[in-house]
């Protein structure tokens, strides 16, 4: 996420010099979305000792699973979108629907009871937060309703902090 937004911020602002890093971000989204896949939780199916179903079964398990298929989603659909694949401006809301979905299971994502699992709650909240208000801006960043940049540093820093916030994250 960090390296994402990052990206997308200097696709923000390096004009034609990083029109390379447009397609960087999705593809950096993709490879979260592969990593998720395998590193999720090791102990669940693909590579885990549970079988799928049992994996399914659990909340926790289940919420990683739909964050992994929502890393690999954004990153495909944008990277289509970048290439001019996907045109139709009905595809630029996938994307923040698909992350303000993220953001909310994040609201609703626990670990346990506890001093512990409140510190982690918080950040998931902080996360949370941030990445509602980045797909508010970035979709006045798609509908080009002011010629101002400030909602495409605003949504791409965003992603970037919550990058920075999985950094730091630790259970």
């Amino acid at each position: 996420m960090l390296f994402a937004g990052g990206l997308a911020l200097l696709a923000a602002v390096g004009g034609q010099r990083f029109a390379w890093a447009r397609y960087g971000w999705p593809g950096s989204f993709f490879l979260l979305g592969v990593f998720l896949f395998i590193r999720h939780d090791p102990e669940s199916w693909p590579f885990g000792p549970l079988t799928f179903w049992e994996s399914v079964t659990d909340a926790q398990v289940l919420q990683h699973m739909l964050f992994t298929l929502i890393a690999l989603a954004i990153g495909a659909i944008e990277w289509m979108r970048c290439r001019g694949t996907l045109a139709h401006p009905a595809w630029g809301w996938i994307f923040p629907s698909l992350a303000v979905s993220a953001a909310i299971m994040l609201f609703m994502h626990k670990h346990g009871e506890g001093a512990a699992a409140d510190k982690i709650y918080r950040h998931h909240s902080i996360m949370a937060t941030s990445g509602i208000i980045a797909m508010i801006a970035k979709v006045f960043d798609d509908s080009r309703l002011s010629d101002s940049k400030v909602s495409s540093y605003v949504w791409t820093g965003l992603i970037t902090f919550v990058g920075f916030m999985l950094l730091i994250y630790s259970e």
